[in-house]
Protein backbone atom coordinates (compact mmCIF):
# COMPACT_ATOMS: atom_id res chain seq x y z
CA UNK A 1 0.00 0.00 0.00
CA UNK A 2 1.46 3.45 -1.15
CA UNK A 3 2.09 6.33 2.05
CA UNK A 4 -0.08 9.03 1.39
CA UNK A 5 2.17 12.23 0.60
CA UNK A 6 1.29 15.74 1.85
CA UNK A 7 2.57 19.07 3.23
CA UNK A 8 1.82 20.47 6.54
CA UNK A 9 2.46 23.80 7.67
CA UNK A 10 2.93 24.54 11.21
CA UNK A 11 3.32 27.98 12.47
CA UNK A 12 5.40 28.74 15.55
CA UNK A 13 3.40 30.92 16.97
CA UNK A 14 -0.23 31.53 15.52
CA UNK A 15 -0.69 34.46 17.10
CA UNK A 16 2.19 37.61 18.03
CA UNK A 17 0.96 39.80 20.93
CA UNK A 18 2.01 42.91 22.69
CA UNK A 19 3.78 44.85 19.91
CA UNK A 20 4.14 48.99 20.43
CA UNK A 21 5.10 50.76 17.57
CA UNK A 22 4.37 54.41 16.61
CA UNK A 23 1.95 55.96 13.98
CA UNK A 24 3.55 55.40 10.63
CA UNK A 25 6.54 53.62 11.54
CA UNK A 26 7.59 50.14 9.76
CA UNK A 27 6.70 46.98 12.13
CA UNK A 28 8.40 44.08 10.75
CA UNK A 29 8.14 40.57 12.06
CA UNK A 30 9.66 37.11 11.03
CA UNK A 31 6.97 34.18 11.56
CA UNK A 32 8.74 30.88 11.59
CA UNK A 33 7.52 27.98 9.86
CA UNK A 34 7.94 24.27 9.66
CA UNK A 35 7.06 21.82 7.00
CA UNK A 36 5.39 18.70 9.65
CA UNK A 37 4.49 16.90 6.41
CA UNK A 38 6.22 13.75 4.29
CA UNK A 39 5.85 16.10 0.62
CA UNK A 40 6.86 19.68 -0.43
CA UNK A 41 5.20 22.57 0.90
CA UNK A 42 4.10 25.51 -1.69
CA UNK A 43 2.64 28.87 -0.01
CA UNK A 44 0.72 30.50 -3.13
CA UNK A 45 -0.38 33.39 -1.37
CA UNK A 46 -0.94 35.09 1.63
CA UNK A 47 -3.64 37.30 2.05
CA UNK A 48 -3.68 40.84 4.78
CA UNK A 49 -7.20 42.37 4.29
CA UNK A 50 -5.38 45.84 4.84
CA UNK A 51 -3.39 47.72 2.24
CA UNK A 52 -0.99 48.52 5.33
CA UNK A 53 0.28 45.45 5.28
CA UNK A 54 3.12 43.09 3.09
CA UNK A 55 4.43 40.11 3.19
CA UNK A 56 7.50 38.20 1.73
CA UNK A 57 7.79 34.65 1.75
CA UNK A 58 9.34 31.53 -0.13
CA UNK A 59 8.35 30.76 -3.19
CA UNK A 60 10.16 27.71 -3.93
CA UNK A 61 8.98 24.30 -2.26
CA UNK A 62 9.88 23.67 1.12
CA UNK A 63 10.95 20.32 1.48
CA UNK A 64 9.66 17.94 4.65
CA UNK A 65 10.99 18.75 7.78
CA UNK A 66 12.68 21.81 6.95
CA UNK A 67 11.92 25.19 8.20
CA UNK A 68 11.01 28.40 6.64
CA UNK A 69 9.73 32.08 7.78
CA UNK A 70 7.37 34.46 6.37
CA UNK A 71 8.41 38.23 6.49
CA UNK A 72 5.43 40.38 7.28
CA UNK A 73 5.77 44.32 7.41
CA UNK A 74 3.09 46.43 8.55
CA UNK A 75 2.67 50.57 8.48
CA UNK A 76 -0.45 51.93 10.82
CA UNK A 77 -2.27 54.37 10.14
CA UNK A 78 -4.51 54.91 13.11
CA UNK A 79 -3.71 55.05 16.73
CA UNK A 80 -4.85 52.23 18.79
CA UNK A 81 -4.71 48.64 19.33
CA UNK A 82 -5.50 46.26 16.59
CA UNK A 83 -5.42 42.61 15.36
CA UNK A 84 -4.64 41.90 11.70
CA UNK A 85 -5.34 38.84 10.30
CA UNK A 86 -3.21 36.68 7.60
CA UNK A 87 -4.05 34.25 5.21
CA UNK A 88 -1.69 31.60 4.14
CA UNK A 89 -2.68 29.83 1.15
CA UNK A 90 -0.52 26.83 0.57
CA UNK A 91 -1.20 23.10 -0.51
CA UNK A 92 -1.12 22.18 2.86
CA UNK A 93 -3.37 20.00 4.48
CA UNK A 94 -4.98 22.85 6.83
CA UNK A 95 -5.22 25.53 4.29
CA UNK A 96 -5.37 28.26 4.87
CA UNK A 97 -3.59 29.07 7.58
CA UNK A 98 -4.62 31.87 10.35
CA UNK A 99 -1.66 34.04 12.01
CA UNK A 100 -2.87 36.97 13.92
CA UNK A 101 -0.92 40.15 14.73
CA UNK A 102 -1.72 42.09 17.48
CA UNK A 103 -0.15 45.59 18.43
CA UNK A 104 -0.63 48.81 19.97
CA UNK A 105 -0.39 51.66 18.38
CA UNK A 106 1.23 54.95 19.90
Amino acid sequence: MAQDRFATLVLENEVINDHKINLKDTLEINVNYLNNGNSPLVITKIEAHCTCTTTQFQKTPLMPGKKSKINVRIIPNSKGRFIKELYIFSNSTNSPTLLRIKANVK
